[in-house]
């Protein structure tokens, strides 16, 4: 019996760890895919849309320049409010982005849009591996974040090969809207890795003995904080007030030692 459900439990944790690191390659899968597509493409929308190859190159060099810029970010944001939450956004960015790419009707507004796509990179990389070694414990880290290597180097490979496909036989606008069903598939994959954690955390709540409302422990939790802080200040106060004594004490002894020259000196 015990064999058996360490056997299910075993693979429950494989299948988790699959989920999450398939989830978190969907989003930098995207970000490099669609770099190599649109390289391919440019003299096609160079055509299209009458414009030199110097102002469609802004369509790559704005989406890099954005993601560069706001990666640092986002990485900061996903450490305050959670990485999913973040991941989870930049999936949504990313895809009505390329929705919107995909619409375009001038040079300047897939340029745009471009830059939108890139801040949506931008929350993807700077979440994709944290996502991995805070959810996968350490002695499974090497395979997945290997397997997220792996996927990094992909988009680009794959990149021309997919962008000359699509053109040859669908259209140009195919190359940003072929990312909507794999950002579909990165959202239903990371919603369950939400639904995971909070039944993780519900049951760790559980196991932790806690039987008080979540308000209750945020209070005793606010009340010792506040005693800590009273204590430490109590302290430091003390330690000034000490400091203060000392230097009134120097002080008063200086003078009187300069009173007692002075008198000295008149007698």
């Amino acid at each position: 019996m015990n064999e058996d459900t360490a056997t299910i439990q075993s693979k429950a944790v494989e299948r988790r760890d699959l989920i999450i690191v398939l989830t978190a390659s969907v989003g930098l899968f995207l970000s490099t895919l669609d770099t190599g597509i649109i390289n391919v493409a440019l003299p096609s929308l160079e055509r299209k849309f009458d414009v030199g190859i110097s102002e469609m190159a802004w369509s790559i060099t704005l989406y890099l320049l954005l993601l560069s810029a706001t990666i640092v970010i986002f990485a900061r944001i996903s450490d305050r409010i959670g990485r999913l939450k973040v991941y989870f956004s930049g999936l949504v960015l990313f895809a009505v982005a390329s929705l919107l790419c995909g619409f375009a009707s001038s040079a300047v507004g897939l340029i745009l849009f471009r830059g939108i796509q890139g801040i949506g990179a931008a929350m993807l990389q700077a979440t994709a591996a944290p996502i991995i070694t805070t959810q996968i414990p350490r002695n499974r880290q090497g395979t997945a974040l290997g397997t997220l290597g792996m996927m990094l180097g992909l988009g680009p490979v794959l990149g021309p090969s997919v962008g000359g496909l699509l053109l040859s036989f669908v259209g140009w606008r195919w190359i940003f809207w072929i990312n909507i069903p794999i950002c579909v598939i990165g959202l239903i994959g990371t919603q369950r890795l939400m639904r995971i954690r909070e039944r993780a955390e519900k049951h760790s709540f559980t196991q932790s003995g806690g039987e008080f409302p979540s308000g209750c422990v945020s209070v005793r939790d606010y009340l010792w904080a506040f005693g800590s802080w009273f204590a430490r200040s109590y302290e430091d106060i003390s330690i000034l007030l000490g400091c203060s004594r000392i230097h009134h004490l120097f002080a008063s002894g200086s003078k009187d030692k300069s009173a007692h020259r002075e008198t000295a000196t008149i007698s």
